[in-house]
């Protein structure tokens, strides 16, 4: 019981990666006409996010000292936006099959409210906090992640809302505040590994979260493009091409780089073999590259 609240008290929202996963992975084998696997993990999915949700609500109310300084702390309060990229998912992959969903507009403007709200309280958190107790982490990338998701979402979701239909810079504004972003944490964190260098097992996150982020850039352009192509201006579309000729390069280059240097930190070292949670956070990357490979292609 005691470990239970202990777990309870310490739960961490980036185990809606687990939904975030599941939701891609759902993605990945709906476009490769898996259907009957397509759906078989879309449904572990939401109950995932079910149970996630419910548990993250206990926490609120049983501890809600220690939510509060979660969302004090920049680097705790990042991977929030996580639940928020898991409903984007799960949603998206809900309208590949759906098509068209009568409540489903006000899901969208609920994810971009939340994703709003949750921006400004930790924008207000940097802004106030010395330069010294803000150290920038592959947790900021959770924020970029967002950004593409509700990118994807609005894209996605122009056949069902007249808002979104022709309004192209909505989707365009989260690709490119997600771009900026990226690039920032990005140069951060590669700048961790050559001037202070990282142990093995922080490879597991922060690189495939970055090889992830890459491929989902590209995604969202893609989808852009697909839906806005004739709305949007030709320098627009010209830009975005070419960023997505680029970050999709970028992604598929680290899939080697990582392959590699997991399998020997494997093999080297008895200690990474041992779960953890951060484990997750390998299935989205990959199955974003996957998607973003296939609709390459198409």
């Amino acid at each position: 019981m005691v470990s239970y609240r202990r777990s309870l008290r310490s739960l961490d929202t980036g185990y809606f990666s687990v939904v975030m996963s599941n939701g891609i992975i759902s993605i990945s084998l709906f476009y490769h006409h898996y259907y009957f696997f397509s759906f078989l993990f879309f449904y572990f999915g939401v109950v995932s996010f079910a149970l996630l949700s419910a548990l993250f609500v206990f926490r609120l109310l049983i501890y809600r000292d220690h939510f509060i300084m979660d969302i004090g702390k920049a680097d705790r309060a990042f991977p929030l936006f996580n639940t928020l990229t898991a409903a984007s998912v799960m949603f998206t992959r809900y309208l590949m099959t759906a098509g068209k969903w009568t409540y489903g507009i006000t899901l969208l403007y609920t994810i971009e409210a939340a994703w709003l709200l949750l921006t400004l309280v930790l924008l207000a958190e940097i802004l106030l906090s010395s330069t010294e107790s803000i150290s920038v982490s592959s947790n900021w990338f959770s924020l970029m992640v967002s950004m593409e998701s509700l990118s994807i979402l609005t894209a996605i979701f122009r056949e069902v809302s007249s808002f979104t239909a022709g309004n192209w810079e909505l989707p365009l504004s989260y690709w490119v505040a997600g771009i900026l972003s990226y690039s920032y944490v990005a140069f951060h964190t590669i700048r961790k590994l050559v001037v202070h260098g990282l142990e093995e097992r922080e490879v597991v996150g922060p690189f495939w979260i970055n090889m992830g982020g890459a491929a989902l850039i590209s995604l969202s352009g893609m989808l852009f493009l697909e839906g806005y192509t004739n709305s949007a201006p030709n320098f627009v579309t010209d830009v975005v091409h070419l960023s997505i000729i680029i970050s999709l390069s970028w992604s598929v280059l680290w899939f080697p780089v990582l392959v590699t240097l997991n399998v020997r930190d494997i093999v080297a070292d008895r200690e990474t073999r041992r779960y953890r949670p951060s484990f997750w956070s390998i299935l989205f990357p990959i199955g974003m590259l996957s998607v973003a490979l296939y609709k390459s292609q198409t």
